[in-house]
């Protein structure tokens, strides 16, 4: 059920220590995505949901099949579709995650057969809850909140690596740059 604040996937439970969020707010998924880069929870940097396994979609679907009031959390996650990959083709063709993550877990909802780009230019994924499940559903841009369209949206927030700072790199690399080649034949 979802919560008024993230919700951690703990290491001790399995997961990746990610920080997960439902944002009841209606935007078009580019702004959602947006809105999502921007954000930060604890000092971690933010991006739309990304769920790459199924030991993630389990909890993912534990915590958001719905809200406290019992309704179903239609929102955007971190997938779209790009159409100048070498691998697209519609409808199951050059799918990719906001991070840069491998695609290769998905969780269409198979029943209505998603994909199924329906009308065209259905190349963002909202979530679609059926019962206690959370499957996938593609669909446009601009979608209208309610039923067939998308309420709010899902933010995954996590630690990024930092880049090495240059004293670091002066401190690692000072041997190699204090190391003399010894003249041929000086006895040490």
């Amino acid at each position: 059920i979802a919560g008024a604040a993230p919700v951690q996937w703990t290491v001790a439970q399995g997961g990746n220590g990610h920080y997960y969020d439902w944002i009841p707010t209606h935007l078009s998924w580019p702004d959602a995505n947006t809105t999502a880069a921007a954000s930060s929870y604890q000092g971690q940097g933010g991006h739309l949901v990304t769920i790459t396994s199924i030991a993630e979609n389990t909890f993912f679907q534990s915590q958001y099949s719905q809200d406290a009031s019992g309704s179903t959390l239609l929102g955007w996650i971190g997938g779209s579709q790009d159409t100048a990959a070498p691998d697209y083709s519609e409808p199951a063709g050059g799918w990719r995650w906001v991070t840069g993550e491998t695609w290769g877990f998905t969780n269409w909802w198979t029943l209505h057969n998603f994909p199924d780009d329906f009308g065209g230019h259905q190349d963002f994924i909202r979530t679609q809850p059926s019962g206690s499940s959370v499957f996938w559903d593609d669909i446009g841009p601009n979608a209208s909140p309610g039923f067939n369209g998308v309420d709010g949206y899902f933010i995954e927030y996590q630690a990024t690596v930092p880049e090495p700072s240059g004293a670091l790199l002066l401190i690692v690399s000072l041997p190699l740059i204090l190391r003399r080649p010894r003249p041929r034949g000086q006895i040490v």
